[in-house]
C-alpha cells in the first residue's frame, strides 16, 4: 500500500503535537516551566490578538480541540510561506532579466 502525501503529513502532525517532551520557553513568561510544542503552539494562537474571546476559551478548555486546530494551523501556515517564499524567488529572478 503505498503512502500518500496526506498520510505522511498527518503523521508528522501527529508525531509533532502529541510529542510530550516540554523542552520549549514561553515566550510570554519565561520563568514559567518548560512545555510542549503543542502547548506553545496552542498559547501562542491563543494569546494572538486575531484570537476572538470565544475560539480562545475552546482552545483552552478542550485540549482535543485545539491540538486539531493547531495540526491545521500549522498545515495552513506553512502553506502560506511556501507560497510566499515561491513568490518572492520569482520577483527576484524576474527582475534579474
Amino acid at each position: 500500500m503505498p503512502l500518500y502525501r496526506k498520510d505522511i503529513q498527518f503523521a508528522l502532525l501527529s508525531y509533532i503535537f502529541n510529542n510530550d517532551q516540554a523542552v520549549f520557553t514561553s515566550s510570554y513568561d519565561s520563568a514559567s516551566p518548560k512545555m510542549t510544542f503543542a502547548d506553545l503552539y496552542i498559547e501562542s494562537m491563543s494569546r494572538s490578538s486575531k484570537c476572538s474571546r470565544v475560539v480562545r476559551e475552546k482552545l483552552l478548555s478542550d485540549k482535543d480541540l485545539a491540538v486539531s486546530v493547531a495540526m491545521v494551523s500549522l498545515l495552513v501556515n506553512v502553506g502560506k510561506m511556501n507560497t510566499t517564499l515561491t513568490c518572492i524567488a520569482h520577483r527576484f529572478f524576474v527582475a534579474l532579466y
